[in-house]
């Protein structure tokens, strides 16, 4: 994201600070907060999702965060939901583009200029930037049904994503973090779970569970400081 080729962080961070020093992405960090201390704590196999302005998710297995040795893995946002005609992968529909955050309020402010909405009208307008989760979740609460309909789509979408990383890697818990889960994570939880029961294979049904995250602001800077210990003992 920041144009960086070759650059060596974790040794320039560990030369500045005379310290080891270890990477992982923010995503990553929340995961292994999650696990550590977190929804996770007990679980031998987790996988965290946090739907925001894209949709991110890590792994931890045995103690260990899944990791290529040269990047971090598990874009799950990236997923194609729907092929291009043209082969192209900027021509295909990716699951963040049906499911994050800044796809619910798009779609919000085209119901609200619509009249489908009237709470959220009256609270945002039809602006982008004012159209927070938390604005989402008073907008449902308040009965503008659109809107609820809008974030069941998008959460049944993120639904499939676990039903796929649920086919391919078995976790025992998939946890669900970020502003949208915090803002409404009955209803939120409630539909990516069923959407995951129903579309993964027979073998898996009902052998994960789906729960929203417990470190809110916290699991990032938890999940580096565990993380570097863990890295800093297992090395000696």
């Amino acid at each position: 994201n920041l144009g960086w080729r070759d650059l060596p962080i974790a040794e320039t961070f560990a030369n500045a600070f005379s310290c080891p020093a270890f990477l992982a992405n923010d995503v990553d960090a929340g995961a292994y907060a999650e696990y550590t201390f977190g929804a996770g704590k007990g679980k031998d196999s987790i996988v965290a999702i946090f739907p925001g302005t894209g949709v991110g998710a890590g792994a931890v297995f045995g103690g260990e965060l899944f990791q290529q040795s040269r990047i971090s893995c598990l874009e799950l946002g990236h997923i194609p939901i729907r092929a291009s005609s043209s082969g192209k992968r900027k021509d295909s529909l990716s699951l963040e583009e049906v499911s994050s955050r800044l796809h619910i309020a798009s779609q919000s402010a085209k119901a609200a200029y619509r009249g489908l909405a009237p709470h959220l009208l009256e609270r945002c307008g039809t602006d982008l930037s004012k159209i927070t989760s938390s604005r989402i979740a008073e907008a449902v609460e308040a009965g503008d049904v659109e809107i609820e309909r809008i974030v069941k789509t998008a959460a049944s979408y993120i639904g499939c994503g676990v039903a796929a990383i649920v086919n391919i890697m078995a976790p025992e818990r998939i946890i669900l973090g970020g502003g949208l889960v915090e803002a409404m994570p009955k209803l939120y939880v409630k539909t990516v779970r069923k959407s995951a029961q129903e579309h993964v294979i027979g073998a898996y049904q009902d052998r994960f569970d789906v729960v929203a995250a417990e470190l809110e602001d916290d699991a990032g800077v938890l999940g580096a400081a565990a993380w570097g210990k863990h890295r800093t003992e297992a090395e000696g």
